[in-house]
């Protein structure tokens, strides 16, 4: 049962800093008048100004834990179903609505928010929040349907609970210029991606106009070729308006037994992208397939091989899950990967890592985060990410619906789909082996481990790594012909001393995490440290992330450097 609602004037409600006001002053005087402009200035946040959004977020996170103590079970929905000013949630039933909703305007009041233009789907529970203000005030509900209201770009058919589209196109007699064209695609807003194959054909005209031989200017008048397949797109935009999507996963009602997350990848040589939909199984053992979240791209301009695009296909399915998962609060684990791509899958199941980097890198970021039996081949005829990869013009809307319903197969038993075969080694002529001659240094070797043997004293050992540092950097500032430091050891040179010795440790007791932040990796799920969401800071240093961000203490005590326990 959905409900939403926005906070009343949020920017006004959060006050500029005194100290910061004067970077909102403005001069104005009365049109018409000859007088000398006045000065003015604001003291609260303003719609325009780049901060505000941000701080006013921040202040809106803050009430929440302010008053948590207070409103425990809504505080954590602050900061999980509000997208700026704007106020979304789900729950089962109706019952379940009205007191969380409650207490949500209750909590917000307290700082000065005002939750309002409350909307639901349910007329109970709209019944029950008219007193704080409907979307709709003058709504009758014994007589009138409910309204259709705008969110996040798309609309929400309040009564049937869909969601659909609007599509509002510029006058006839507009200039088809690159600029023009810019702004009547970005129109068509589609965050979850309801129809990411009828923007793709966009996507891909865009590209040929960004790389057409005769470079094209902001205000240049299209060329008739590409004209041509812009306007055959976009005479038939309107089709796009007799779309419908459940809002809603579940769909169907009644108690559900099982749901299971299914992302299905692909690409081709235009482009490559990934799908994903809720496998929903009731009491009554019917099956619910639902759409959630497409993601399209078209192929870089400088290209990639198929295989490349594959494996690029598989990490964006990956990325599309964690999101979700994030967002719904589902545990990766419990996610199955589709994929028509054989080669890729041999690349997951394989036993070594003995391919090319380029391989290496995202095999490894899927392993991390995935297991290789969460990756099923499916035919390439039944992969809906096909209808992603070629586009579908506006006019063949029926081929969204079939799109959003999910292959036929998802809404059978598992024992009647494709037969799990077991995945063999890579050949290879498969991956593309590159010979490479690796030399690696010895741990006992290292001259930190040489000189922690070496000194008991942890001053001692600071001190001999600071001189060791600084005829490094003398030496090489001898190659440069630069002036090489002198005289007695500075605090700095103490501070990148003892640094160093930090990095080390963490580098042997945290290998695979160190090897995963420095490559912008997600930590394995088995990692002990992912709980703390640690980041590399400036020096190379692991640190503790998220933990007690917003904190008035200084950076070091908000995020401790992670070390080993022996």
């Amino acid at each position: 049962m959905p409900v939403g609602a926005d906070i009343e004037k949020m920017f006004h409600q959060v006050k500029v800093p005194e100290e910061d006001q004067a970077a909102f002053r403005f001069l104005y005087r009365t049109p018409g008048s000859i007088s000398a402009p006045l000065t003015y200035q604001t003291t609260v946040h303003v719609f325009g100004a780049i901060s505000s959004s941000m701080s006013c977020i921040f202040v809106l996170n803050r009430t929440a834990d302010d008053h948590r103590n207070q409103f425990p079970d809504v505080a954590d929905s602050v900061r999980r179903n509000f997208y700026v000013d704007n106020y979304l949630n789900s729950f089962d039933s109706e019952d379940e609505v009205i007191k969380p909703s409650r207490q949500m305007k209750s909590l917000l009041q307290l700082d000065g928010f005002n939750l309002t233009k409350w909307t639901s789907s349910s007329k109970t529970v709209i019944a029950a929040l008219r007193e704080f203000g409907l979307a709709s005030p003058t709504l009758d509900l014994d007589l009138e349907n409910l309204p259709v209201e705008r969110t996040l770009g798309v609309m929400w058919d309040s009564e049937r609970d869909i969601l659909t589209f609007k599509i509002r196109k510029p006058p006839n007699n507009v200039t088809l210029t690159k600029r023009a064209f810019l702004s009547i695609i970005s129109s068509v807003y589609d965050p979850l991606g309801l129809v990411a194959p009828v923007i793709f054909i966009m996507k891909s005209l865009l590209q040929d106009i960004w790389t057409n031989e005769e470079r094209i200017g902001w205000d240049d008048v299209l060329p008739e070729p590409l004209s041509k397949r812009f306007y055959f797109w976009y005479d038939h935009l309107e089709n796009l308006e007799s779309l419908s999507v459940p809002r809603c996963f579940r769909f169907k009602r009644g108690r559900w037994t099982q749901q299971h997350l299914h992302v299905f990848t692909d690409a081709s040589s235009k482009g490559y992208g990934a799908v994903a939909y809720f496998r929903t199984v009731f009491e009554d053992q019917s099956i619910n397939v639902s759409f959630v979240l497409s993601k399209t791209h078209v192929t870089p301009v400088k290209g990639l091989t198929i295989p490349r695009l594959e494996l690029q296909a598989a990490v964006e399915g990956l990325n599309t899950a964690l999101t979700i998962c994030r967002e719904l609060e589902i545990d990766l684990r419990q996610v199955t990967f589709h994929t028509d791509s054989q080669r890729v899958l041999r690349w997951i199941h394989s036993k070594t890592c003995r391919f090319e980097v380029f391989v290496n890198n995202r095999i490894g970021k899927i392993l991390r985060n995935t297991g290789h039996r969460q990756w099923r081949h499916v035919a390439g005829d039944s992969n809906p990410v096909d209808l992603c990869n070629r586009g579908i013009d506006p006019k063949d809307v029926d081929e969204l619906v079939y799109f959003h319903r999910g292959p036929s197969f998802l809404s059978l038993d598992p024992s009647e789909w494709y037969i799990w075969e077991e995945i063999t080694e890579p050949e290879e002529r498969d991956v593309n082996v590159i010979p490479v001659l690796a030399v690696t240094t010895e741990d006992e070797n290292h001259v930190i481990d040489r000189c922690v043997g070496l000194f008991s004293s942890l001053l001692k050992l600071q001190r001999v790594m600071a001189w060791s540092l600084r005829f490094a950097n003398n030496a090489r500032a001898r190659l440069r012909e630069e002036k090489p430091m002198v005289g007695e050891l500075t605090v700095e040179e103490m501070v990148t001393s003892i640094t160093k010795c930090i990095i080390r440790a963490q580098e042997l007791a945290f290998t695979e995490e160190f090897y995963a932040l420095r490559k912008n990796l997600e930590l394995h799920l088995r990692s002990k440290l992912r709980t703390f969401m640690p980041f590399l800071d400036e020096a190379g240093q692991l640190r503790i992330g998220r933990r007690i961000l917003h904190a008035p203490i200084d950076y070091a005590a908000k995020h401790p450097i992670l070390l080993p326990a022996t």
